[in-house]
């Protein structure tokens, strides 16, 4: 393996790390859009 491939392997990785990270925050605020009660009890 050449040291450029594995550069692009871990951006690749990187970005998909990214792209789970935003997903479950945007399920957070979405669970937390429908239960008002939920997001006064964590706030």
């Amino acid at each position: 393996m050449l040291f450029g491939e594995s550069r692009e392997i871990e951006s690749t990785t990187a970005a998909r790390t990214n792209m789970r990270e935003l997903h479950f925050k945007s399920k957070l605020i979405q669970l937390f859009a429908s239960n008002p009660e939920l997001d006064g009890a964590l706030g």
